[in-house]
């Protein structure tokens, strides 16, 4: 995301799996749902080829990326060591 700032989720996709992951694509769904709703991410108006959503990173706080726990619902940054509570819980559709 770093070296990108502007991408959409296929190209994480593509970065980040080989193909054996279980749920990658939800997983990395809910991972960027959580950096949009603390403040790391912002979605773009502009869309990709399938139209699906892209996404801008905002808020670049360092070398190590930040931290999604699903069960306490939080975005632990290290780099900051700041700890951001998510409040509700929305999917981003493949078509959003």
């Amino acid at each position: 995301m770093r070296i990108k700032e502007k991408f959409g989720l296929d190209e994480l996709l593509s970065l980040l799996c080989d193909g054996t992951e279980l749920s990658a694509e939800d997983n990395l769904r809910g991972y960027l749902l959580a950096l949009e709703r603390s403040g790391y991410l912002v979605r773009l108006n502009r869309r990709g080829a399938d139209n699906s959503p892209r996404w801008w990173l905002s808020r670049n706080t360092g070398p190590n990326a930040p931290a999604w726990n699903r069960q306490t619902r939080t975005v632990a940054d290290t780099n900051t060591g700041e700890v951001r509570h998510i409040e509700t819980r929305r999917r981003i559709p493949n078509n959003a």
